[in-house]
């Protein structure tokens, strides 16, 4: 801008000491904005080159910011979703919606903790079975199953834990999810509850399904009458629950 003024000053011939001033205003204009925006963007920089050298975490990851790392002043912390990182901000989106855009000034001086990073490996199982199965019977299958990860030994009982039924769009769609102990073997522990779990659905005469084929594959005289409920609180299923004398080896994945 001031070099097209400076261009019609001398087209239009002002006197030289006018266009003097003009250039000299313009360097020091120039020079204050360039440091202006050198001084916003120092910080930000070596903040932009710490996360991507260190990774504490990736846009989506479940993080928690606060001053101490402790858990225990909530309403001094803050937790949510990394939805962005931008050059002068990182975005976080809490568990009421809301973005909250950190400066990166502000976030070096923050404690992370990462909720997404676990030390074990998560077992996620997606279980189909028939819509026809007696409800009675279903239930029975996924109390044994909540029963079963919560006598496990190799189990996490302090983390997350889920054995429920989801949804019923092709039949039910039993959702497990548990964490195993540090050093037990994510194959080694999710074959375990598969084992077991199949064995209960085989004594209750349960018929597994897949979950993206439209045919529930049950025998069509199969009906949920009273009777099988009686029949479902019959059947005994302790003697499938987890050994605590028969672990598996650990530091194997």
């Amino acid at each position: 801008m001031f070099g097209v003024v400076i261009l019609m000053a001398c087209f239009m011939q002002v006197e030289s000491d006018l266009i003097g001033r003009f250039v000299l205003g313009g360097l020091i204009v120039s020079t204050a904005a360039s440091g202006g925006l050198m001084f916003e963007l120092g910080p930000n920089t070596i903040s932009l080159l710490r996360l991507s050298l260190y990774k504490p975490f990736y846009v989506g990851d479940l993080i928690t910011l606060n001053s101490n790392g402790s858990m225990e002043s909530p309403a001094t912390s803050m937790m949510g979703f990394v939805e962005n990182i931008t050059m002068m901000y990182v975005v976080i989106r809490n568990f009421e919606m809301k973005q909250t855009w950190i400066s990166h000034k502000a976030f070096n001086e923050l404690i992370i903790q990462n909720w997404t990073r676990r030390p074990t490996k998560t077992v996620l199982l997606n279980i189909g079975i028939s819509c026809r199965c007696p409800l009675a019977r279903v239930e029975k299958l996924t109390t044994f199953g909540k029963s079963w990860i919560q006598h496990s030994p190799e189990i996490q009982q302090t983390n997350y834990q889920k054995c429920h039924i989801t949804k019923t769009a092709n039949g039910y769609n039993i959702e497990v999810i548990f964490f195993p102990s540090i050093g037990v073997s994510h194959r080694g522990i999710r074959q375990k509850f598969l084992v077991a779990f199949m064995a209960a659905a085989e004594r209750l005469d349960i018929p597994f399904v897949p979950l993206q084929i439209m045919n529930n594959f049950a025998d069509p005289t199969t009906n949920s009458s009273s009777p099988d409920v009686i029949e479902a609180s019959k059947v005994t299923l302790d003697d499938l629950l987890p050994d605590p004398n028969v672990l598996l080896p650990t530091g194997i994945e």
